[in-house]
């Protein structure tokens, strides 16, 4: 039988937001969310997927109802967020499906881990990984070096998040499924709860700046 679940798991570092839809006993699909985006992001796909599969959209700490006391974009400290969350909640060779910045997570996890059936890496490029240069010197791709800026674009936003995020979310790569114009609510909500943009802002800015060296292809 197929039953939506939603709920909080605590962790060391963090407490981790999940949404569970489909069967327990089938099979694990675990999907990580893009920049500007919350576990949301994936209602639609998963909704449709939740007959055959087990399907959990996560808020990725920081972000939304996923607290933690320092947020960042640390791959490595994220994805090793979503091996613990796996091992808590017994997820047995997962497949892991990121989109945008949850691509990122996933890489790192891959690199990290065992016990995962397949990663999904959608729609995003990894730092220290071709063609990254390429990206961070590429003009349409402003954003990349704003957000890699500590402090600046939370400051800037922080009285005009909805033009902010209506911006981004009109670019028809900023959701992996659904219909963009609809999408703004919650990613806004994330801000709301997070007490404000600096904590999503912050672990963006650590995903995407020239320092994310644990990243780079080994």
């Amino acid at each position: 039988m197929s039953i939506t679940d939603s709920y909080v798991v605590n962790l060391d570092r963090c407490d981790v937001f999940v949404r569970d839809v489909g069967p327990k006993g089938a099979r694990p699909l675990v999907f990580l969310h893009g920049w500007p985006e919350d576990h949301s992001a994936w209602n639609a796909l998963t909704d449709l997927a939740r007959t055959s599969w087990r399907c959990l959209s996560v808020d990725l700490p920081g972000i939304g109802r996923s607290r933690t006391e320092a947020p960042n974009g640390d791959s490595l400290a994220l994805a090793r967020a979503i091996h613990d969350l796996a091992g808590v909640l017994q997820l047995e060779e997962p497949t892991l499906v990121g989109h945008d910045f949850g691509g990122m997570v996933v890489y790192s996890y891959l690199r990290e881990y065992d016990g995962v059936h397949c990663g999904v890496i959608m729609n995003t490029v990894i730092p220290g990984v071709f063609p990254w240069q390429k990206v961070l010197t590429n003009p349409y791709l402003w954003h990349f070096a704003f957000h890699s800026i500590p402090d600046l674009p939370e400051t800037l936003v922080a009285n005009h998040v909805d033009a902010c995020f209506d911006y981004f979310l009109r670019c028809d790569i900023r959701r992996p499924f659904g219909d963009n114009s609809r999408g703004a609510q919650g990613p806004r909500r994330q801000l709301q709860e997070a007490g404000g943009p600096r904590p999503g802002f912050r672990l963006l800015s650590r995903a995407v700046g020239r320092r994310g060296s644990e990243m780079h292809a080994t």
